[in-house]
């Protein structure tokens, strides 16, 4: 079922469709009873038609959504607000009515077709908020400096006495060391090998107390060196002359650093702690030829906030190897974080040749597909990889089993976006069932990533419930998301996440919140959610990073936006867009944005400009809003992007009367045009031929105006040909 907010406008003057106030992510604002449709006589009543009542102006938000703190009449700036809150956030404040024991039931029995009328009453489900964290701290990244511009240097193996892994033979080895105190025979990594295929040959060279050569086909493999007293990793760099490089971190299962690697010249540093010692030194030095898998290790151990210098050693380990799966895919995921989504497609499709049986390859293609409007594709894909996981002998496993708990959650996010939440609560929940036996585990890669669906999927699942058909959702809400507040805090306390999930996990909550906010007061969390976005932007070194940043700042303004507009604070929501719209344009200037994306953009600029003309008839500044985005609706769209095709027609007929007002009529006219032809290809419902009644006399009116008769006439027996339920 569509929100409708009737346009009143001056006195015989033409009737905007009906606007609306819902997510471009999320599923349509619950099924509250509509208002009556007010609609006013034509400029020109169509002959034998009766005319219809003249508009009311739009009343004034009510004495109980005027809310102390709100921005609307606030005169503190939203340059300077007051300072951060825990995340675990407390609820928002309710309103004075309180409708948590009355079913959200839908204006009409089928006005809402995604749920039955017999589970309009059903009570939503608490979450298990007894959250005893793992505080074992997650060390991946130690060390890293702020990424800084990096020269391009020459990739050259360190040399031992002159002899250089990769290149030097035996007999230079020979002539260097002479006879080797022991020789030995090994196979290499292939178990297939039925032969010894290397040789190592061991040597004592002071101050070292063995150095191991390791031959294959007579060529200098790698060289491996025992270091005594075990000195500080950086006075070993200092003296190997690689410290001006930035250090790579090699990490065991828990998360701590066993090794230091610098891939620019091969060099492994091994760590050992001495007894009683707090600090870990150098045990041994490994000399390898330049490789991609070292260029590799370094960007998946580094900040994840270092995006420029991930993607500066992911570029070069594809130049070293091109078919490295994982270089593909976590080049993927950065690319993705920043908006390049079709070059994230292609990196990830490279990364599933290489590897075709990668889970986490294939889920991230699937998410990719998705966010590029194939949500049926995607789909598919991830229903194929949870029955797989069904059958699969070894789904009991850690990693498989957060995957699938990870696809749970994508096929949830998935279903939401196609604006069924009541489809998408049991996956988003089976998630959390999946997940949960993992938040503790000593596996560090394996616990982060189960925090990470555990705190995402208690957030969906609030916004399932926000924007679904359930009770007491001012009172379960905000529970769900409180559970995901301490979830998020724990990965950012103790497992050391990055800042980003920060900003992320108050969009979710934003979003949730706007998905019933005439029924609570989110103000306080917007300005919150407002002031850490700019204290998380000003301190980002990286200018990818800051990109992503400033996204998800724009992302949770929107929401911010859509829940004080949602409760008739339209002021406040015009200087809530004024903070997303300068984001939203600069990134569509720094990136292809997705068909979401470019949405969202469009519907910021269109929600933000109606609430000008909603609140006080000012068409002008309306039309100044509809000109920096809200165009881009215009674009078609894929399927699941919008609803249908008459809530894009409701909005470009909506515009179109801005138009008019503001004498730009063959604007007006083209607009109400377009509207009128996604109207007509959606359908014959009751809504959508109460929005034709009013786009067609809109149309004729204009045309009649601008001295097209004869057309003004065509939409006149247009509008006498509907039937008259609809009128």
């Amino acid at each position: 079922m569509r929100c409708r907010i009737c346009l009143g406008l001056l006195a015989g003057a033409l009737v905007s469709a009906p606007l609306y106030g819902q997510s471009p992510t999320l599923p349509t604002l619950p099924p509250t009873p509509e208002p009556p449709l007010i609609e006013p006589a034509p400029l020109s009543p169509p002959t034998g038609a009766p005319a219809p009542p003249q508009p009311l102006a739009p009343a004034p938000p009510s004495a109980e959504a005027q809310v102390a703190n709100s921005l609307a009449g606030d005169a503190q700036s939203l340059d300077s607000p007051p300072g951060l809150a825990p995340m675990v956030a407390p609820a928002p404040s309710l309103l004075p009515r309180e409708p948590a024991a009355v079913p959200l039931a839908p204006a009409e029995p089928d006005a809402t077709p995604v749920v039955r009328p017999r589970d309009l009453a059903k009570e939503p489900p608490l979450p298990s908020i007894e959250l005893t964290g793992g505080d074992q701290a997650a060390l991946a990244g130690l060390g890293d400096e702020p990424t800084r511009e990096r020269p391009v240097v020459p990739l050259e193996p360190t040399r031992f006495h002159g002899l250089q892994p990769g290149r030097s033979s035996a007999s230079d080895v020979m002539e260097t060391l002479g006879e080797p105190l022991q020789r030995s025979l090994a196979k290499a990594d292939d178990p297939e090998a039925a032969e010894p295929t290397e040789s190592i040959w061991v040597y004592e060279v002071a101050p070292f107390p063995r150095v191991e050569m390791t031959l294959r086909k007579n060529i200098v493999q790698s060289i491996f060196v025992k270091v005594p007293d075990l000195p500080e990793p950086g006075v070993v760099a200092k003296q190997l002359q690689i410290d001006s490089f930035q250090p790579g971190y090699v990490l065991d299962q828990g998360g701590e650093p066993i090794g230091v690697t610098y891939p620019e010249r091969g060099v492994i540093l091994s760590l050992r702690k001495a007894p009683g010692a707090t600090e870990a030194g150098v045990f041994s030095i490994l000399l390898e030829p330049i490789s991609s898998e070292l260029f590799v290790l370094r960007a998946r151990n580094a900040r994840p906030e270092h995006c420029t210098q991930r993607l500066d050693d992911l570029e070069t380990a594809l130049r070293l190897r091109p078919n490295n799966a994982e270089a593909c895919g976590l080049k993927a995921r950065i690319l993705a974080s920043i908006g390049e989504t079709r070059d994230a497609l292609k990196l990830t499709e490279d990364a599933l040749r290489a590897d075709p049986d990668g889970l986490e390859w294939r889920l991230l293609a699937a998410r990719l597909r998705g966010q590029l409007g194939g949500l049926d594709v995607a789909k598919r894909e991830v229903e194929s990889m949870l029955h797989e996981g069904e059958n699969d002998a070894d789904a009991d496993a850690e990693w498989p089993a957060v995957l699938h708990a990870e696809a749970e959650l994508l096929l949830g996010d998935l279903l939401a976006r196609e604006a069924k939440p009541d489809e998408a609560l049991p996956h988003h929940r089976k998630a959390i069932e999946l997940a949960s036996p993992f938040r503790e585990v000593p596996a560090n890669e394996v616990r982060r990533a189960a925090l990470r669906v555990l705190a995402n999927a208690h957030l969906a699942v609030a916004n399932d419930i926000a924007w679904g058909n359930w009770r007491r959702k001012a009172e379960v809400v905000p529970q769900w998301v409180k559970a995901g507040h301490h979830l998020a805090d724990q990965l950012i306390s103790n497992e050391d996440e990055e800042s980003v999930l920060a900003q992320r996990v108050q969009r979710l909550t934003l979003s949730a919140y706007a998905g019933f906010a005439e029924w609570v007061d989110p103000s306080q969390i917007s300005r919150e959610a407002l002031q850490q976005g700019m204290e998380l932007i000003a301190a980002a070194k990286d200018p990818l990073h800051r990109r992503r940043l400033e996204w998800e700042l724009a992302e949770t303004m929107y929401y911010a936006m859509l829940a004080e507009r949602q409760r008739g604070a339209y002021a406040t929501a015009v200087e809530f867009a004024k903070v997303s719209s300068p984001l939203l344009l600069a990134a569509r200037r720094q990136r292809e944005l997705t068909p979401r994306e470019l949405y969202l953009l469009g519907e910021l600029h269109f929600l933000a400009g109606s609430c000008l003309a909603i609140e006080a008839e000012r068409h002008e500044d309306a039309v100044r809003w509809y000109e920096k985005g809200a165009i881009v609706l215009l674009d078609p769209f894929p399927e699941g992007v919008v609803e249908s095709p008459a809530e894009l027609g409701d909005q470009l007929v909506s515009m179109g009367v801005s138009y008019w007002r503001t004498k730009a009529s063959e604007k007006a006219i083209q607009l109400t045009l377009r509207g009128v032809q996604l109207l007509q290809s959606d359908g014959a419902g009751e809504a959508v031929q109460a929005s034709l009644r009013i786009a067609y006399g809109n149309l004729a009116a204009m045309l009649r105006a601008a001295g097209r008769e004869d057309e003004a006439v065509r939409w006149d027996e247009r509008l006498s040909s509907l039937p008259r339920s609809s009128r």
